[in-house]
């Protein structure tokens, strides 16, 4: 394994399990972004388990359980969702939605903390963007990550009590 290789995957262990974005690794590793990007290319193509996230790259060590979950709720109940996934500490992956138009269409999120969805509302009134619910009537899709079993079947208890989940 190259020197460059052995060093991206060392940083990558040392911030797991959160993300590392691809310009922090460059500027620790004193190279550039292109380097990092080529390197992650080769590790995965090695067999290393290495996701891009919104937030940076993060190793997939496997030891954690994903469910794509269907719930509907409108606009104004969307913090309340969000909350009860991150309580349970599971990471919500992505938002998805089926558009009679473009088909499905998939928000990439990786909001694992309080601090991550505070950030996104944040972000959401800055731009003043409306979530991807509102395309599909409130009806969408998610895929949390836990590293439990029961903390996903847990997440699923409180958004069927809620009325968010859909069966």
């Amino acid at each position: 394994m190259e020197y460059l290789e052995k060093k991206v995957l060392e940083a990558l262990e040392e911030a797991y399990p959160e993300p590392i974005k691809g310009e922090a690794l460059a500027q620790k590793l004193k190279v550039s972004r292109q380097s990092i990007v080529k390197m992650i290319a080769i590790l995965r193509s090695r067999g290393k388990k290495i996701i891009a996230t919104p937030k940076g790259y993060v190793l997939d060590k496997g030891e954690k359980f994903e469910e794509i979950i269907a719930v509907k709720h409108n606009e104004d109940e969307m913090e309340e969702e969000i909350s009860i996934i991150i309580n349970e500490e599971c990471v919500l992956l992505n938002v998805i939605v089926e558009h009679p138009v473009y088909g499905e269409i998939k928000g990439n999120l990786d909001i694992r903390t309080k601090a991550d969805l505070t950030k996104f509302l944040t972000k959401m009134k800055s731009f003043g963007a409306k979530p991807l619910l509102t395309l599909s009537d409130g009806v969408h899709l998610h895929t949390i990550r836990c590293n439990k079993r029961e903390k996903i079947e847990k997440v699923k208890r409180l958004l069927k009590q809620r009325g968010f989940l859909l069966e």
